[in-house]
């Protein structure tokens, strides 16, 4: 039997569903990237290839555990950006065997126990967020 973490990285194998198909799996949420950065990685754009942004990350080890990276950018006294070029080699050196490179930009924020971590690009957090949140 699959468990409910299996089949929310079932995706991952190649596997497309249509809409049907997916209804039933029964999922809650859904969260949509664009590249793949590790595992059957997908070619950066060329117009993307030196352009620094802010960016947030998301990828999994073999093991299982999960690693979550915003990068701040947009901010000329603190940080340009990277280039997914850059996050996918750091990924590879990090062990990362599955990374995705979700929404950026002035939405890049991480706040843990309810503080704010980083220096998103808009100067603050954003009114209307959506978020990934993992509890232990």
């Amino acid at each position: 039997m699959k468990s409910s973490r299996d089949e929310l990285f079932q995706f991952n194998s190649k596997q497309i569903y249509d809409e049907e198909s997916l209804n039933r799996l029964n999922p809650q949420q859904g969260v949509s990237f664009l590249l793949v950065l590790i595992k059957d990685p997908l070619a950066v754009p060329k117009e993307w290839e030196t352009t620094k942004q802010p960016r947030i990350i998301i990828g999994e080890y073999a093991n299982g555990d999960f690693i979550l990276i915003v990068v701040d950018g947009r901010q000329s006294d603190w940080s340009s950006g990277v280039t997914l070029e850059r996050l996918q080699n750091k990924l590879a050196e990090l062990g990362v065997k599955e990374g995705y490179n979700l929404d950026g930009g002035g939405s890049s924020t991480m706040v843990f126990k309810g503080k704010v971590l980083n220096r998103p690009s808009d100067g603050n957090e954003r009114a209307f967020s959506n978020n990934i949140v993992i509890l232990p």
